[in-house]
C-alpha cells in the first residue's frame, strides 16, 4: 500500500509525463510535499497561462499533459483557456484542488461547489471521485479519456486530504484507439476522386494532428487537386509554398463558395464544414459541386450542413484512399502556384510588409505560435507553414493563448525555433507568461506585430458598421520594457536592417527574446 500523492507520482514518471503546469492553492499543497526532482515543475503566474503551457506542450508533444489549478477561484481564471484546449482537441489532465471532505458539509473557505459541473461542456469527462483510494484511478481513466480521438481536456477534483490516503497501485495501460473508416465508403469517394475534373482539397487540423501531411501531399498530386486550409484552423496541414496551395478559406458561406468555384467535387479532410464567423446567405459550395468530409470527429460529421461523411482517422482514411486510387492525375492540367507581390515599404512598415521580411530571415524549420487576428488571412502568403507541426493557434478565438502556449511548444520541441507571433493588444492578456519563459531558461522569440491598439476590432467595427465605437487605441506601452522587466531580452526593431538584426540575435540567444515592431495601424475589411 501507498499513498494517493506516492502512487500519482509513480503513475507520472511510469507514463512518461514527468512535466506537470501549474498555479496552485492551499488545496493542492499536500500534493507538493516532498516534490520528487525527476518531475519537471512549470509554475504559471496565471491560471489561464498555466492551461495554455499545457495546452501548447499536449499539442507539440503528442500529450498528455498536466496541470494543477486551485479549487474554484482557480479554475475559474483558467477556463477561458480550457475552452482554448476543448477547441483546439488538446488532451490536458486537469487536477484542482478540493477543500478536505470532512469539511465540505459546511461550505468551507475555499471550496468548489459542484466541482465536476463548473468546467463543463468543455471538458470530455468530469469527476470527484467518492473515495480518497479511488483518485489514482480516475486520474489514470482520465488520461485514457483525454487522449481517446477526438482528444479533449478532462477534469479531477482532488480533496486535500486524499493524498495522504492509503491506495492500491495502478497499473500502466496501453488503450489503442486508431481506425479506417468503411471500406465501401471509402472505395466509393475513391471512385468519385478518380472521376472528378476539378477536385479541391480543404485541409483541416487534423491532418497535422494526425502526421497525415506525406498523405495528403501525395494525394493532391496524385489527383491534380488545389488545396484550402479550412477556416479559422488552429493547425496548418499542408505546405503553404506547395505550388497546389491556394490559402485559407475565410469564415463566411459566400467567401468558401467564391473560392471553391468551379470545383465538381470538395474533399474536406479532418475539418468542420465549416467553421464561419460573419453572416452570409447561400451554400458555401459551388453549384453542381459534391461534397466528402473524412473526420474522426462524430460531431463534425453530425453538424455538416452538406456532402458525405465517412469516420475515420484522417492518416488511415487518406492512405485507404490512395490505396484506390490510378497512379496518376492522367490528362488533367499540371496545377500552377501563385504567387504574391512583395508588399512595399512604408514608414511604419505594414504588418504584410513584416510578415514578407520574416519570412525571408526566419530558418524553414521554424515553428510559428501565432496570435494576431489582424494579419491571419494574409499571412500565409508571406510567412509560410513548411513543415508538420509547424503552425499553432487558438482554435476557439480568445486572445491570451499564444504566448504561455509557445512556452509548452517549446519545452516540448527544445531544439526547433519556436516563434511567438503576437499583436500588442493579444500580448497583454497573458504578458505574465514572460517571468515562466525567463525562469524555464527557454530561447523562445517573441515577435510583436505593434499597431497601437486592437486592430482586428477597429476592421470589424467598420466591416460591421459599428460607428464610433469606444476607443481600441493601447498608448503608452513599454513592450522592451516589460519584457526586461520579466527577465527576457527587450528589443525594439523600426527599420528592415534592425528586424533583421534583432531575429538573428534572437536566434542566436540561450534566452527569450522580445522583438516589439511598430507597424503601420491600417483598417480595412478583416476578411
Amino acid at each position: 500500500m501507498t499513498t494517493v500523492r506516492d502512487q500519482i507520482r509513480k503513475f507520472l514518471r511510469d507514463t512518461g509525463d514527468s512535466v506537470v503546469f501549474g498555479n496552485p492553492g492551499s488545496t493542492e499543497l499536500p500534493f507538493f510535499a516532498e516534490w520528487p526532482g525527476e518531475l519537471r515543475w512549470v509554475m504559471a503566474l496565471q491560471e489561464a497561462s498555466a492551461v495554455a503551457m499545457a495546452d501548447g506542450f499536449a499539442q507539440a508533444s503528442g500529450g498528455p499533459a498536466y496541470v494543477t489549478l486551485h479549487s474554484a477561484a482557480g479554475l475559474g481564471n483558467g477556463l477561458c483557456a480550457v475552452y482554448s484546449a476543448a477547441r483546439n482537441f488538446s488532451p490536458v489532465v486537469i487536477l484542482a484542488g478540493q477543500q478536505a471532505r470532512e469539511l465540505l458539509p459546511f461550505d468551507p473557505y475555499l471550496f468548489a461547489q459542484q466541482p465536476t459541473e463548473f468546467p463543463q461542456p468543455y471538458v470530455k469527462w468530469a469527476i470527484e471521485p467518492a473515495r480518497a483510494q479511488d483518485v489514482p484511478l480516475a486520474i489514470d481513466r482520465a488520461r485514457h479519456i483525454a487522449m481517446q480521438r477526438p482528444a479533449g481536456p478532462v477534469f479531477v477534483s482532488v480533496p486535500m486530504d486524499d493524498w495522504d490516503a492509503a491506495t492500491e497501485p495502478v497499473s500502466v495501460r496501453h488503450v489503442g484507439d486508431r481506425f479506417t473508416g468503411d471500406t465501401d465508403e471509402l472505395a466509393a469517394a475513391a471512385a468519385k476522386l478518380a472521376a472528378a475534373q476539378r477536385p479541391v482539397l480543404v485541409v483541416g487540423p487534423e491532418v497535422d494532428r494526425d502526421d497525415a501531411w506525406d498523405q495528403t501531399i501525395e494525394l493532391a498530386e496524385r489527383i491534380g487537386a488545389t488545396v484550402w486550409i479550412s477556416p479559422h484552423a488552429n493547425r496548418i496541414g499542408f505546405p503553404e509554398n506547395h505550388r497546389a496551395f491556394r490559402g485559407q478559406l475565410i469564415p463566411a458561406r459566400d467567401k468558401v463558395r467564391a473560392a471553391l468555384d468551379g470545383a465538381d467535387l470538395v474533399l474536406v479532410l479532418g475539418a468542420p464544414v465549416f467553421t464561419y464567423h460573419i453572416v452570409a446567405q447561400g451554400s458555401p459550395l459551388p453549384e453542381g459541386a459534391e461534397l466528402i468530409q473524412l473526420s474522426e470527429d462524430p460531431a463534425a460529421l453530425a453538424r455538416a450542413e452538406t456532402g458525405t461523411g465517412i469516420r475515420t482517422c484522417v492518416r488511415e482514411g487518406v492512405t485507404a484512399l490512395l490505396d484506390r486510387l490510378p497512379p496518376a492525375a492522367g490528362d488533367r492540367p499540371r496545377v500552377e502556384p501563385i504567387t504574391h507581390e512583395q508588399p512595399p515599404l512604408t514608414e511604419p512598415p505594414t504588418g504584410e510588409y513584416v510578415l514578407h521580411l520574416l519570412g525571408d530571415i526566419l530558418p524553414p524549420d521554424t515553428i510559428l505560435v501565432e496570435e494576431t487576428p489582424t494579419f491571419r488571412e494574409v499571412r500565409n502568403r508571406h510567412l509560410q507553414v513548411r513543415r508538420p507541426h509547424g503552425y499553432y493557434n487558438t482554435g476557439a478565438g480568445g486572445l491570451g493563448w499564444a504566448l504561455p502556449a509557445s512556452i509548452g511548444i517549446k519545452l516540448a520541441e527544445p531544439n526547433a525555433p519556436v516563434v511567438c507571433l503576437i499583436g500588442d493588444g493579444a500580448m497583454q492578456y497573458s504578458i505574465q507568461a514572460l517571468w515562466t519563459a525567463a525562469q524555464s531558461g527557454i530561447a523562445l522569440i517573441v515577435i510583436v506585430l505593434d499597431n497601437g491598439g486592437y486592430g482586428a476590432m477597429k476592421d470589424l467595427a467598420a466591416q460591421l458598421g459599428a460607428t464610433h465605437p469606444p476607443s481600441f487605441d493601447l498608448p503608452g506601452l513599454d513592450l522592451p520594457g516589460l519584457a526586461r522587466s520579466y527577465g527576457c531580452v527587450g528589443i525594439r526593431a523600426t527599420t528592415p536592417e534592425q528586424i533583421r538584426q534583432a531575429v538573428s540575435q534572437a536566434l542566436a540567444a540561450q534566452t527569450t527574446t522580445v522583438i516589439d515592431v511598430p507597424v503601420a495601424a491600417v483598417t480595412a475589411n478583416l476578411y
